[in-house]
């Protein structure tokens, strides 16, 4: 047989599909058919068909081999029954079965024939999305790992429902209902969308309902991160098969041209069509695949008759992406305006659009009409929108050089040698201030200009900490716009110092700039999106401060989604989402953020400057509260390589030097610890203010493990008097000072009445109590109250346990766990103590590492107490 290309194959394989499910009979007239239609395909098909029976003929596996998984164990998980397959691999039922917990969850494994590189990268990635995720419309990804055989596998959430299209049959849903049902779909693709990840493939059997009616989202398998880079998309959507299913893709998806969240759109309106009518927008009565896809770019959905759903769903089919909605929060935004009766942004496709189609479908026919009219008309179409586009060039131009002569007068500022009156050079900020001057005097005739600048300038007080200044800055560029009529730039300026009052809790502050922000921009017609990113992003500050969280990073996901590109702005955009996701104890959803701020900073070549640790120490903080050390320090490593290539082993920015010997500190490596923070130490000219302010209690904690204890209340003096958290902590370094030197009773007076305060405040547990709680547990335990310790330890426990994943990971939890295990044993509990010290075992050495002397004295205590 000869062999077949690759795009052969994708035309081949879905009528392969379709002829090996039918009976002889049936595919005998149903090839007889496809004859007519496409012959070339038909004869091909014929020959692969011929070749099937000729091995059945001749007994080729007439005897299928049993792959028999069934009892399978994989990690904790033994493995019950099949619940589906798929293009990448089978899923299986499976129950918990190492005693910690109760209940199934489903088993996603890779198919042993797509164990290639580019197999395993597309599975890895339908992980890599996942883990960004985290919404209850979403099935959780709850572990990862390799079989014995080496085979990859993901334990997800466990749903137990049904369709979506079927649910909605079955509870004989109207209109309203199921339109309300999708709109738990757009919440879950939203949440998708807004960390970066696209589905690719929504359709019925991908979205789950639950008997209480709660909409999950499955199957990333073919799932793009927006971001991805390394393997190519190509090879890895072209091995492992079709990577779509034809009847809910997009057209972009069948040209092969760019995927974006566009994309998605199409694929919901397919779902949603599907849901209210009964039937598929452009395949109903489909019999190939072959045949849905060309249908999909010939058929324009019929309008259902009901009013402006019917407009809705004619705009999230548009076959253009760029006609579609482009967010589903604007999809999301027309249904519930639609449930309420009110105006939707849709409207019915106006004359020219289906003229256009029209052309597209009879090119032929008027071909000759439209020349003729064309040279009539031709040339006056033409000169009026090349005088507009001309017109719309030249402001821009202008715009542009007046802002490069500007640059040009504030380079002289800020590289130049300024001085002042004592013959002294210019600070910094004195150098703002004379920029500042030069844009007001030269450049008053243009105070758009002016209140841009001035806006742009203010940051820069921002970095330097100097945030009263900053938000001076910021209102004379306010009033400047506000007086040039410039709306947008009032809204801008406006929205900076939302954010920056939020930042230090001046919330009636940041309320009234915000309310005048928002009237601004309700003044505003084609508002930079930026701009509105901008506005998101203070508002969902705010709404965090306020301490509504949720509803604070649903604006900061939204002004995510409006930002394009990897320029600066953007990037702390999306750290800004990640920040108040740590802020709010979702540190697992923070992370991938933060992961890939610093992999955008990286390739736009800040690695070598101090915003690289500055992000850094974001991503640094959320996995330590996460429990987990060795990936902290692992994330540190490339850069402190990337520095050193520079310049020179040891040498790196300050701040990272600082980062990385915190880490070596939390991993207990005590003497790198002290060279790492040495060095961080010596240059006291870059951030300075960060490390004094961090590096009180770093030194203490080294001091007192290096036993050199008068040197450690030196460092304790220093410490700062911080609420909460960070309070508790100083807390915990004074009280240990006294233990280590023989004042056990003075240890656990001065710890025992702040954990006391902090646990009664009335707020909630945080990760940082964790470790106080366990000390206090300790000294319990030293001095016989073996039931008091395993209270305190068990509380210990409860502060570190964020999230399912830090029990086997979290270095808070196994050594709370460690400490139950001999507070147990020291109880005479044994079963107990053994499963203690199991789970310690499994939390140490997944957090610290397998040599980590906590790992190691876990492992031993499990070992002594194992019948």
């Amino acid at each position: 047989m000869a062999v077949i290309d690759r795009e052969r194959w994708q035309a081949l394989e879905p009528l392969l599909d379709r002829a090996l499910g039918l009976s002889s009979e049936a595919q005998a007239a149903w090839l007889d058919e496809l004859t007519v239609s496409s012959p070339d395909l038909a004869a091909a098909l014929g020959a692969l068909l011929t070749g099937e029976s000729d091995a059945d003929r001749q007994g080729f596996l007439v005897k299928p081999l049993e792959l028999r998984l069934a009892g399978l164990e994989l990690g904790a998980y033994v493995l019950e029954r099949p619940l589906g397959q798929g293009g990448m691999g089978s899923v299986w039922l499976a129950r918990r079965v190492d005693g910690r917990f109760e209940g199934h969850v489903a088993i996603k494994l890779l198919n042993l024939s797509l164990l290639t590189t580019t197999g395993q990268e597309r599975f890895r990635r339908e992980g890599s999305a996942l883990a960004r995720l985290g919404h209850p419309g979403i099935a959780r990804l709850l572990d990862a790992g390799v079989s014995s055989t080496g085979q990859p596998y993901l334990v997800l959430e466990y749903v137990n429902g049904i369709p979506i299209d079927s649910y909605a049959a079955i509870e004989q849903l109207k209109v309203g209902g199921r339109v309300e049902l999708f709109l738990q779909v757009l919440a879950a693709v939203g949440h998708a969308h807004a960390n970066l990840v696209v589905h690719r493939d929504l359709k019925p059997n991908n979205i789950l309902v639950t008997c209480e009616g709660v909409v999950k989202l499955l199957d990333f398998g073919i799932a793009k991160l927006l971001d991805t880079e390394g393997t190519s998309e190509r090879t890895i959507t072209a091995e492992g098969g079709r990577a779509l299913t034809p009847e809910f893709a997009a057209p972009e998806q069948v040209r092969g041209d760019t995927i974006t969240t566009a994309t998605d759109v199409y694929s919901l309106g397919t779902l949603l069509y599907l849901l209210v009518s009964g039937r598929h927008p452009t395949a109903e009565g489909c019999r190939t695949p072959a045949e849905a896809v060309r249908r999909l770019f010939e058929v324009e959905p019929a309008r259902l008759g009901e009013g402006d759903l019917d407009n809705i769903l004619s705009k999230a089919l548009r076959k253009e992406a760029s006609e579609r909605y482009q967010t589903v929060t604007a999809f999301a935004d027309d249904l519930e305006h639609y449930l309420r009766n009110e105006p939707v942004s849709a409207r019915p496709q106006s004359l020219a659009y289906r003229g256009g189609k029209f052309l597209r479908r009879h090119r032929t026919g008027v071909a000759a009409a439209f020349f003729v009219v064309a040279a009539l008309a031709g040339a006056t179409v033409f000169s009026v929108r090349q005088m507009r586009d001309a017109r719309r060039q030249r402001d821009a131009a202008v715009q542009d050089a007046k802002r490069s002569q500007v640059l040009v007068e504030l380079q002289s500022v800020f590289a130049g040698d300024s001085r002042g009156p004592d013959g002294q050079p210019l600070s910094a900020v004195e150098r703002i201030g004379v920029a500042e001057r030069i844009l007001t005097h030269q450049f008053r005739q243009e105070p758009w200009l002016v209140s841009e600048m001035m806006t742009n300038l203010s940051g820069r007080f921002y970095e330097s900490g100097d945030r009263a200044t900053q938000r001076q800055m910021l209102a004379r560029s306010r009033e400047i716009a506000r007086n040039a009529g410039a709306d947008p730039q009032v809204a801008l300026a406006g929205c900076l110092r939302v954010y920056s009052f939020a930042f230090e809790d001046k919330l009636d502050s940041a309320r009234a700039d915000l309310a005048d922000a928002k009237a601004a921009l309700g003044r505003s017609e084609n508002v930079d999106p930026v701009i509105r990113s901008r506005c998101l992003t203070g508002e969902g500050q705010l709404l965090v401060a306020e301490g509504k969280s949720n509803a604070g990073i649903a604006l900061l996901k939204q002004a995510v989604a409006l930002e394009v590109g990897d320029a600066t702005e953007s990037v702390a955009t999306i750290n800004d989402l990640a920040e108040a996701l740590r802020l709010s104890s979702r540190m697992r959803e923070a992370v991938p953020l933060q992961r890939l701020v610093l992999a955008k900073l990286d390739s736009n070549g800040y690695g070598d400057t101090d915003m690289l640790p500055n992000a850094a120490s974001f991503l640094d903080g959320s996995l330590w509260e996460l429990g987990e050390p060795a990936e902290e320090q692992a994330a540190l490593q490339p850069f402190i390589r990337e520095q050193e290539a520079i310049h020179g082993a040891g040498h790196v920015s300050t701040f990272l030097a600082f980062l990385y010997g915190q880490a070596k500190l939390r991993l207990t490596e005590y003497d790198s610890a002290d060279v790492w923070i040495s060095r961080a130490m010596r240059d006291t000219t870059q951030g300075a203010g960060g490390i004094a302010e961090w590096a009180p209690a770093v030194l203490t904690q080294i001091r007192i493990e290096q036993r050199r204890y008068d040197d450690a209340k030196r460092e304790s003096a220093k410490l700062f008097d911080f609420p909460r958290g960070r309070g508790t902590n100083a807390a915990l370094l004074k009280a240990r000072i006294r233990w280590e030197t023989g004042d056990k009773a003075g240890a656990s007076a001065l710890l025992e009445p702040v954990l006391r305060s902090v646990l009664s405040d009335g707020k909630p547990m945080i990760t940082q109590f964790a470790i106080p709680l366990i000390s206090a547990a300790e000294w319990r335990l030293a001095a016989g109250d073996a039931r008091g310790a395993d209270s305190l330890a068990r509380l210990g426990r409860r502060a570190a346990a964020v999230d399912t994943l830090t029990l086997e990971r979290s270095v808070f939890v196994g050594r709370a766990e460690l400490l139950r295990a001999r507070a147990l044993r020291a109880l005479g509990n044994a079963p107990a103590a053994r499963i203690s010290a199991r789970q310690a075992t499994i939390a140490l050495t997944n957090g610290y590492g397998a040599t980590n002397q906590w790992a190691m004295r876990a492992r031993a205590l499990r070992d002594s107490l194992e019948p």
